[in-house]
Formats: C-alpha cells, structure tokens, sequence
C-alpha cells in the first residue's frame, strides 16, 4: 500500500492470522495494559470482516522489512461536515524503541488525510503509557484533553488523554 524507508502498511488479510496472533500472544504481557487484541483465528477473522465491510472502520498491518510489526485502526469514521475519525495502534514486542510505529503513523495519517479526506483524528491513550504519547507529539498531535473512565481495557474502565491532529496542522508538517 504504502511505504516509509523500510516501513509499510498494508490491510490485514485472512492469510495473516498465524502471524499476527503468534505475535499477540508473544507480546501478550506488553499488550494487556494497553489493549485488547484478537486472540483467536474467530476473532481475527471478524476482525479482517469488519475492515471489509465496515465503512466507518480501516486497519493497517505495520511492517518493517515486510515482517508485521504492529497495527493501527482507524475507528469510527464520521462523514458528512465532521470528517473525522478516531485511532488506536499497538506494536509488537520486539519491535519497540525504534521509529517503526511512528514510521506507519506517518503513512496511515497520508491515508486517512489524502485518500480518506478526513479533517481530524483523535487518539486516546492512557497517561502511563509514554512511548504511544510521545509517538504522536512526534506525529504532530496536540493534547487537547483528559477523559476519566474512558475505554474499558480488560475489565477496567481506565482514563485516557485526547490527542487529535488536523489536516491543517498535518500538512503543515
């Protein structure tokens, strides 16, 4: 789809399962603070079905050297005069402290700005987890937010910051 150097993005496919589910589950301590991830071939195969059938929902498979990395979904996608969307990414274990995520924001924000000609993406991350806030500064989001209890991550309601960038500010580099 696209690339970035050695990083690329691509849509999940039926084909990738193996792969990225014995990659969620090596990285599975990494994870579960921070995300629910599919965890069986069932739930990846909804997965792929709703990236496919959804309108209002895209996912990216990071890769690096053409090995998956990690994954970005763009959710909730709102037409009309809003054009926005929100965003989630985890990476793989393995593949952390090294610019790949950050590479795939990159080309996903191309995607949803160019060719989905959204105006604005929000990204909610929890306080504690540094590396995803700072992969958005890097990314030029701006802070804009607390919300208390905001997304439920394995059973427990957590807070969230809300980082968004605009089309606006994403052109101007």
């Amino acid at each position: 789809m696209s690339s970035t150097k050695s990083i690329t993005i691509r849509t999940p496919q039926l084909c990738d399962a193996a792969e990225v589910l014995t990659l969620i589950h090596e990285s599975h301590s990494f994870l579960t603070p921070w995300v629910v991830a599919p965890t069986t071939d069932i739930e990846f195969m909804l997965y792929c079905q709703r990236i496919k059938s959804d309108n209002s929902y895209v996912g990216y498979l990071v890769c690096d050297q053409n090995q998956i990395a990690g994954i970005i979904n763009v959710n909730d996608i709102v037409r009309g005069s809003f054009q926005s969307a929100s965003i989630g990414f985890y990476l793989f274990s393995g593949y952390t402290g090294k610019g790949v995520m950050s590479a795939g924001l990159q080309l996903v924000l191309q995607e949803v700005f160019a060719t989905h000609q959204l105006h604005r993406i929000e990204a909610n991350i929890q306080p504690k987890n540094l590396s995803s806030i700072h992969c958005v500064q890097r990314n030029g989001f701006v802070k804009e937010g607390f919300s208390e209890h905001f997304l439920k991550v394995n059973d427990d309601w957590r807070d969230h910051e809300r980082w968004a960038i605009t089309r606006e500010i994403w052109e101007k580099g």
